[in-house]
């Protein structure tokens, strides 16, 4: 689906990611870059998630496939930062 920060506020999205994600969890997300003036989506969603000890990777156009390749979409990689993990995988 789309967030629009315009329509679709981005923090709940970012607590579902947190509710939904382990340890072990790697989510794949893909970001269209678009102009939004009150704030830039992409700072505000790393934020919001390395506030809650994730890490995003932003992967390299290099390993896109050329038919999927676009200059104004980025893939990222999130995973939980490992050193600041506290859910209920840690203690299993």
């Amino acid at each position: 689906d789309c967030v629009v920060p315009k329509l679709y506020p981005i923090e709940p999205l970012v607590d579902a990611l947190d509710e939904l994600s382990g340890i072990d969890t790697i989510a794949y997300m893909s970001y269209e870059k678009r102009h939004y003036e009150h704030f830039d989506p992409a700072r505000e969603f790393r934020r919001l998630v390395e506030s809650r000890n994730f890490i995003v990777e932003v992967i390299s156009e290099e390993q896109f496939h050329p038919m999927y390749y676009a200059n104004d979409i980025e893939l990222w990689k999130i995973t939980r930062c490992r050193n600041h993990f506290t859910g209920l995988s840690e203690a299993r």
